[in-house]
Formats: C-alpha cells, structure tokens, sequence
C-alpha cells in the first residue's frame, strides 16, 4: 500500500457514514418532491383559473390532455399537436437523431403554446412570454390569479406545421 498522510483507511467506509449520506439523500430526496408538488400545485391553480375566465369547464386543469386540450381550444392551436407530442416519441427508435428530433419539437410546442396562452389572454409582452416558457407554473398561476387578466379571444400564434398565418381555424 501507499504510505500517503491521512489516506491510511481509504475506502473503507462505515455503516455510520453510510447512514449519514443516505440521511442526506434522503433529505435532499423530501425537499426535491416538496418542491416538485408545490409547483403543480400552482400549476393547476392557475390553469383552473384562465380556464375559468375563458369559459371553459375548469376541471380539465385536473387532468392533464384534458387541460391541454382545452387550453389549445382557447388559444387557437391546433389539436393535433396533442397527438404528434404524444406519438413522436416513436423516434427515439433512431439513436442520435430521434432524440434530438423529439427535444426540438417538444421545446416548439411550448414555445408557441406559451405565446398562444399570453396572446390569448391579453399578456403578449416579450417579458411574461419568455417567464411563461422558462417559469411556466409560477406564471400560468400569476396569469390566472390576476384579476386585471381577462380572456380576450382565441389569438393564435403562427405556426409553420398547421397555422401559417396566425389565424383561428374553423370548426
């Protein structure tokens, strides 16, 4: 063995220090979740809310696709990018570009359904869109519990796959 200061018992771990990184872990492990659900709890408040002052049935901000599905109603988005997020994970078949083609489209979902909520509800300012996208459920919560914050319309965002133009499509 080595005769270098201080790492004599190197390697040899106790239970007692093993009990103490797995307290620490643990700890951290609680604050995480804590965090987690503190966040989709604000999440479903303010979807609750805007889907409230859009008019629609506001138990959907309860369950999920549900939620979505109404939000994209009231911003003008069209429905089939709920099935294209849920089904483009088929790519992940093809190793590199798969992925990389799954993330892209992904971030392009939010990003225009992040503009399509703020448009929509009369908060199309550069600074809420990128809080939107970045700090989505402390803004959708700030967005749905203001009460200066009213539901103006369906103000779709342009789309390069289904919406071009930027306008309602047609029932």
């Amino acid at each position: 063995m080595y005769n270098t200061p201080g790492f004599e018992n190197f390697g040899e771990q106790t239970w007692e220090q093993f009990g103490a990184v797995a307290a620490v872990m643990g700890v951290f492990l609680v604050i995480i979740v804590l965090i987690i659900l503190a966040l989709a709890i604000l999440q479903i408040i303010g979807m609750y809310k805007l889907l409230k002052k859009g008019g629609e049935h506001p138990a959907g901000a309860l369950v999920p696709l549900v939620g979505e599905y109404q939000m994209m109603r009231l911003t003008g988005m069209n429905p089939w990018w709920l099935v294209i997020i849920a089904y483009i994970s088929i790519l992940n078949i093809v190793p590199l570009l798969g992925s990389l083609c799954v993330l892209v489209a992904a971030i392009y979902f939010f990003v225009i359904f992040n503009i399509g909520i703020a448009k929509s509800y009369g908060k199309d300012s550069t600074g809420f869109i990128v809080g939107l996208v970045l700090l989505h459920p402390i803004f959708i919560f700030i967005l749905g519990i203001k009460e200066d914050t009213k539901y103006v319309g369906v103000k779709p965002s342009k789309d390069i796959l289904f919406n071009k133009e930027g306008v309602a499509p047609t029932k």
